[in-house]
This record gives structure tokens, C-alpha cells and sequence, in this order.
């Protein structure tokens, strides 16, 4: 039995190295891979059966059964709350394991683990795995982060900044999380596929507008996301990119967001409207986009430091000959 010291969240723990049979370990109820996917199909909190079940059957599971297999055994251990014996992180290498347990009972019957003191308390273990599955490897998919910082906030009723300081992570990451997994939850749809969507449709700037006064426009998304998962994020898409229109001050792209927004048409009839007006990529909006890049932040440093500067004013001049003749082609003159 070997001994180390580890830090999680500023705070030094002993940790023991030892093998223990995996027969006596226990899931984490709350690992996010298969919180969310149980809870909602049984209703209740998963079991330990419906678990190793449930990660039994995953795709990476199995290739990770394989893979250990062929290494002869772990090259990271699990990471184990000492009493209890739950696996706070390692949950589908423990699934793999009890796989090979059945084709080979006398071969991995024990598993290496690192074991974690009985009193190690709640926010030393959010930390431990946000450090793995948030700002680590990142192994949990964005759903299950977001899933599992909101159930850490209700439980705890953390703010959404202390909760980030935890992690070492920005509070707007953390927060544009949460906020996502409630924006999910008052419209009845958990689904993990429509995370990405929801995601994009919360955080656009244009939107956020849009949505201040058109009330019903939330609504209308969820329908849209919930009924074609494969051009869900299509269709949020073309939303964002209406909006974008309608932000610059174009009455038509306002008249359809309220369209669309009512239910009077839905949000491909009108990205379409606006699209075939040309005003997705007119020239105006061209020529702001130009002038907001020339005078962007961080610009001019960048163009003065280019090596060639012969070929640079060349360019230069170009586009500013050319820029003369559409001045002098549009009737105006200085």
C-alpha cells in the first residue's frame, strides 16, 4: 500500500494506492454520463444495477474493455471515497472492468484505485471532477458538464461565480451552463442531442434582443428543436442570422421575426424571405463588416508588423483606387 499526497481546490489530501475487488465498489449516483439518461427514463434515482447496466452497453465502454485488455490492465486508477468505497472518477473504466470480470473472474477481480478519505467533503469532490471532466480532459460531453454544475447549484445553492472559482473556470462558462439547463428544464425537454442547439440560440447577441420583445419566440424554437432533431441547429442558424438583419434596424427582418415568432411562419420560410431580398449579404452590411475589421482592436499592430510592406501598400492602394471609383460611379464627390 502505497501512500501520496494530492492537491484538489487549493487543499492538500492524503490519498492510499491499493487494489481492491471491484465487486465491492460502488457507481457514483451522480456522474452525469448516466444521471441524466436514467432519470429520465425510470423516473427515479438510477440504481447500482441500472448503471453498470447502462454503462455496460456504451460503445466507449466496450472499447475501453479492449483497450485494457491489450494494456494487461489500468494505466490511470480510479479514483475512490474511502467507507463508502464510491468511484467519484473512473465510473466506465470500473464498467470495463466488470466486463472482463465475466469472461476472466481470476484475472480482474481487483481493480487499482486511489483512495480518497471517507471525510473528503462535497466541495472537494466537485472539484476533483470538474478538474477531470471540465477544465481536464473534458470526457463529459457539454450537456453533462452544464447538467452536472446546475445539480451542484441546487443541492448546494452555491452562487454560479463561487461555483466557477471552484473550478477555475470563467463565470460567464459557467454560468451561460446552467443557464442553458434551465432554459431545457422549464421546456420539458432534456434531451442531450438538443443541448448544442439551445446553446447557440441562448448566447447570440441578437437574439437576446429579439427575444426581450417577442415573447412567444422561445416557444417557437422549442417546437422547432423538438420536432427536427437533424436541422435543429440549421435552423437556429437561420434565427440568428435574421436577427442579425433585423438588428441593423431592416424593418422586413423585424416584420418576420414577429411572423415567425406568432407561429404565422416557420423559421426556414423566413430565413427565405430575407435571403432571397439579399439583404443576408448586402453590400452595406459588407462594407460595415470591412470597416469594423480595419478598425478592430489589435488591427493596425498586426499590419505593422508584416514583413513585406512593398506588396501591403500595393494591396492598399488597390483597394482604395477601387473604392474612388464606386464613390465616383454612385455620383458623389468630395
Amino acid at each position: 500500500m502505497n501512500a501520496e499526497n494530492i492537491v484538489i481546490g487549493r487543499r492538500e489530501f492524503a490519498i492510499e494506492m491499493r487494489m481492491i475487488p471491484q465487486q465491492d465498489l460502488k457507481f457514483y449516483v451522480e456522474n452525469p454520463r448516466v444521471y441524466c439518461a436514467l432519470t429520465r427514463e425510470t423516473g427515479h434515482e438510477p440504481t447500482q444495477e441500472e448503471i453498470e447496466a447502462l454503462l455496460c452497453g456504451m460503445e466507449h465502454v466496450k472499447q475501453l474493455k479492449n483497450s485494457i485488455y491489450c494494456n494487461g490492465g489500468l494505466i490511470e486508477p480510479i479514483f475512490v471515497l474511502d467507507g463508502s468505497l464510491t468511484v467519484l472518477e473512473g465510473n466506465s473504466r470500473l464498467a470495463a472492468y466488470r466486463l472482463l470480470a465475466q469472461e476472466a473472474p481470476e484475472v480482474w477481480g481487483e481493480i487499482p484505485c486511489r483512495v480518497l478519505p471517507a471525510d473528503m467533503d462535497e466541495s472537494a469532490i466537485f472539484s476533483l471532477l470538474g478538474q477531470y471532466h471540465i477544465i481536464g480532459r473534458k470526457d463529459w460531453e457539454p450537456f453533462e458538464q452544464a447538467n452536472y454544475l446546475y445539480r451542484r447549484q441546487q443541492q448546494t445553492g452555491l452562487s454560479i461565480q463561487a461555483m466557477a472559482s471552484e473550478l477555475g473556470i470563467s463565470t460567464q462558462k459557467a454560468n451561460k451552463y446552467v443557464q442553458t439547463i434551465e432554459f431545457m428544464i422549464h421546456h420539458d425537454d432534456l434531451n442531450e442531442k438538443h443541448f448544442g442547439s439551445y446553446d447557440k440560440y441562448l448566447k447570440d447577441s441578437a437574439l437576446k434582443k429579439v427575444r426581450e420583445t417577442e415573447k412567444d419566440l422561445d416557444k417557437t424554437v422549442v417546437e422547432a428543436v423538438k420536432n427536427e432533431d437533424a436541422k435543429a441547429s440549421q435552423e437556429v442558424r437561420m434565427l440568428k442570422e435574421t436577427a442579425r438583419v433585423a438588428a441593423e434596424g431592416d424593418d422586413d427582418a423585424q416584420k418576420v421575426l414577429k411572423e415567425i415568432a406568432s407561429g404565422a411562419i416557420d423559421i426556414r420560410d423566413g430565413h427565405s424571405q430575407i435571403e432571397n431580398s439579399g439583404k443576408l449579404e448586402n453590400v452595406v452590411q459588407k462594407l460595415r463588416r470591412f470597416n469594423r475589421d480595419i478598425n478592430a482592436a489589435g488591427f493596425e499592430n498586426q499590419l505593422l508588423t508584416l514583413e513585406n510592406t512593398e506588396e501591403l501598400i500595393s494591396r492598399i492602394d488597390r483597394i482604395i483606387e477601387r473604392l474612388l471609383e464606386f464613390k465616383e460611379q454612385l455620383g458623389i464627390r468630395n
